[in-house]
């Protein structure tokens, strides 16, 4: 009799088949769980910097809402005089407490200039430039300019944020 000569798969090359599908799909849910969670990590890091981030600009609000109410009181008074009325603002303005950041004060001949700063994260700071005008002026005020400042080693990076005072 004559032996048929056939090729018949045994259930080793199954076995090494199912063990190599078993590694990929190990293989690309550890990469997908791994993408995944840098996604997420990445997403935390954003979602605070933007909270922190308005929470420090609606600081900035507040601030200017402050200066606003010491100007329009010190305008309201009659008994405050043109020449004293600068004067007057910036002693006034020094009292103010802030929950976050500070202010400079720099007077220059009939105008007063004040910066808010206020830390977002460490080397970025929200600055708000303000120009207090003299007492006769129509305006009371100025927002000068209102921006982020980044310090990165010795780079410096200023983004102008859009304009919320209206002006």
């Amino acid at each position: 009799m004559k032996e048929k000569k056939s090729f018949h798969i045994g259930t080793g090359i199954t076995s090494l088949l199912m063990i190599f599908v078993v590694l990929c799909l190990t293989t690309f849910g550890i990469l997908s769980y791994s993408s995944a969670n840098a996604e997420y990590t990445l997403t935390i890091k954003n979602a605070d910097y933007v909270t922190n981030y308005y929470s420090v600009y609606s600081m900035g609000a507040e601030a200017l809402a402050k200066i606003d109410r010491i100007i329009y009181q010190e305008r309201s008074t009659e008994e405050t005089k043109s020449e004293e009325y600068l004067l007057s603002v910036e002693n006034k303005l020094k009292e103010i407490k802030f929950t976050k950041g500070s202010i400079e004060i720099t007077r220059e001949s009939n105008s007063l200039y004040v910066t808010y700063l206020c830390e977002i994260t460490n080397g970025q700071d929200l600055k708000l430039d303000i120009l207090i005008n003299d007492k006769e002026d129509a305006q009371r005020y100025k927002v000068i300019s209102c921006f982020v400042k980044s310090e990165i080693g010795e780079m410096s990076y200023e983004e102008e944020l859009p304009d919320m005072w209206g002006e």
